[in-house]
This record gives C-alpha cells, structure tokens and sequence, in this order.
C-alpha cells in the first residue's frame, strides 16, 4: 500500500512539474520583448519601450487584486470576440497595469492588428491608444503580485533610484508576465519613469 501510494505522489509531482513546463513554455511564445536594455545595475535596469498600440480601461476600485480580475476580463472580452467583428486576438503578455490615482490596464496588441484594421470593442470601457515610448527603472521579483507586495517593491525600486541620485517619478507601472495557471517561477516587474541621458 505504502509503494502504490509513492508511486501515485511521485506520478503526481511528474504530472504537475510537466504543466508547469507547458505554460511557462507558452507564457515564453507570447511575450513582448520589444525594449532596449540602456543600463544593468546589481538591483535594477533601465529600459527604453518604444511606442505600443494597446487596448486599455480604466479601473477605480481600490485595491490591485480587484482591479487585476475586473480589468483583465473587460479586456480579454474584447480579445476574445468582444468586438464588432468577432474577431479573436492574440494574448500577449506582459499585462501592463499603471499604479496612479485610478488604474489603467492595457493589453500590448500583436504586431498584425493596427489602428486601420484594428476591431471595434464592444465594451465602451475598453478603448484603443497608442502608449508612449518612455525611459523606465525597472525592478523584477517573483511570487505572486499583491497590493502590499507591489507597494513594498515600489518602495524598494524608489529608494535605490533615489540612492543612486536617478530623478524619477512617484507613480508606477506593474508588468505580469505569467497566466494564473502557472503557479511557479513566476515573473513580475515594476517600472518608474526616470530622467535618464545616454
């Protein structure tokens, strides 16, 4: 009985191990890596995003674990045939959530949807936008995002940029990279704007 149970944990952990693999795998396929690394600290990076064509909506609710599920579903509505065209878009990540007064999340759009054949949301709190390129420090940790996990690296991120004498913004922008099914070796990034001269 004791060996029919190992057997069954080991198999399990086999199991579970392999479905890891597949959606980090996954998660690998369609992330956005369109930035130029400018500068690599021990704690940090600074980063160029060049300019990006994203579906965002704007968030009110006041914490990061609500506005995370309410704004991922409003926009993944629109991805996933919520438009006037009933046409499905490609998931990309990161999911970009900016941390000012209200929220705004966007969804990077994939290089073959533009404004001239872009779909029209269905949802009018979804809306379209070009984001701007901009010059960012930019602070990665793992686990899983909270509210006070993301106000701790914020925190963090601010008092090493302020250490090295980098000018920069009091807002923030939260990056997750990894779908929920993916329960290990997760990825997430804060950015702040900084004043940075090549």
């Amino acid at each position: 009985m004791k060996n029919i149970l190992l057997i069954l944990i080991i198999l399990l952990s086999c199991l579970f191990a392999i479905s890891q693999l597949v959606v980090k795998n996954y998660s690998k396929n369609i992330v956005n890596k369109n930035y130029t690394i400018l500068k690599k600290y021990s704690e940090f990076e600074i980063r160029e995003y060049p300019e990006m064509y994203v579906a965002k909506t704007i968030l009110t609710g006041s914490s990061y674990e609500n506005n995370s599920s309410k704004g991922f579903r409003r926009i993944a509505g629109f991805i996933f045939g919520g438009n006037d065209k009933q046409q499905q878009i490609s998931m990309t990540s990161p999911v970009i959530m900016d941390m000012n007064e209200s929220v705004e999340m966007s969804f990077i759009m994939p290089e073959e949807i533009t404004p001239s054949n872009v779909p029209e949301p269905n949802n009018s709190d979804v809306t379209l936008g070009i984001r701007p390129k901009q010059i960012v420090a930019v602070l990665s940790f793992d686990g899983w995002a909270s509210s006070e996990k993301l106000k701790s690296k914020h925190k963090e991120l601010s008092n090493l940029l302020t250490k090295k004498g980098i000018k920069h913004e009091m807002e923030f922008t939260y990056l997750g990279y990894d779908s929920p099914m993916q329960l290990v070796g997760r990825r997430n990034e804060i950015l702040i704007s900084v004043e940075y001269t090549r």
